[in-house]
């Protein structure tokens, strides 16, 4: 077999070299499609998380709003059998306090868990444990 000529080794090396540059191109196209992607996603997800939170601050305003509207109907309804105004609002503020306190002792509890405390120890070297 001969070996191949001065002008066959160039187009073979002008071809390689083309190829790898149009895998270099394909390769770019890739990533930058793939980044577009993960763009466009990124952003439809923070549009839908400030839909969500708008959408939760507005059922919260609705929450808050039934409640007093309960309270200022027991209100009226204390008022009907008989309870001054005085006392009835004294009541519902004592009663609002006493559920306010027993859930912050709940949270205050609760946050507790939220060091992860099993993987701390874990963690730890055993010459410490």
């Amino acid at each position: 077999m001969s070996e191949p000529t001065r002008s066959e080794t160039e187009e073979a090396h002008t071809s390689l070299e083309t190829r790898a540059l149009d895998l270099l191109g394909s390769i770019w196209a890739l990533v930058d499609n793939f980044l577009g992607l993960v763009g466009s996603e990124a952003r439809l997800a923070g549009l839908t998380m400030a839909a969500m939170a708008a959408a939760a601050m507005a059922a919260m305003v609705m929450l808050i709003s039934a409640w007093l509207f309960l309270q200022a109907a027991f209100l009226l309804w204390l008022v009907h059998n008989g309870t001054s105004w005085t006392t009835g609002l004294v009541a519902l503020a004592a009663a609002n306090v006493c559920a306010g306190l027993a859930l912050a002792a709940w949270v205050k509890h609760a946050s507790r868990r939220l060091s992860f405390p099993a993987t701390r120890s874990a963690l730890k070297p055993q010459a410490q444990k």
